[in-house]
């Protein structure tokens, strides 16, 4: 049941961080790089994160830049990043065959348990009972 719990709070505070932005979205130069960033960090979902994509999506440095994100969204680069590869995850669990193994191989996890545990704290349930439930409704 905590688990169940902890995934739910992390889909809320997923949703938040949307609606935030949805509010915030005044145009400023700071902020149309913090969405091409976000937008970026996006399509790339299926790679490894790489600290170099902030500096290369902007002109400012990789710590600046990261405080400027968290500052809009409420997350860290590297976490929104991450949350965005287990949706994907999620949605690869529901509209394929592909095994839980060649999803996290294809998401650049490192190994299956990393993938896992990290599905587990953010879903609220192990992949493979993800699929399941989702399949049947």
């Amino acid at each position: 049941a905590q688990t169940i719990l902890q995934g739910l709070v992390f889909l809320l505070i997923g949703r938040v961080q949307r609606w935030r932005q949805v509010a915030s979205e005044e145009s400023s130069p700071q902020q149309e790089f913090i969405q091409k960033i976000r937008l970026y960090l996006e399509h790339h979902a299926e790679e490894s994160y790489e600290i170099g994509w902030l500096e290369a999506q902007s002109p400012f440095g990789h710590d600046y830049v990261s405080r400027m994100f968290k500052k809009v969204y409420g997350i860290s680069p590297h976490s929104y990043h991450a949350h965005r590869k287990l949706d994907l995850a999620g949605k690869l669990l529901q509209e394929t065959d592909a095994t839980i193994t060649e999803i996290a191989e294809r998401l650049h996890f490192s190994s299956i348990h990393y993938f896992s545990r990290g599905f587990k704290a953010y879903m609220g349930e192990q992949p493979s009972l993800y699929r399941e439930r989702r399949r049947r409704l």
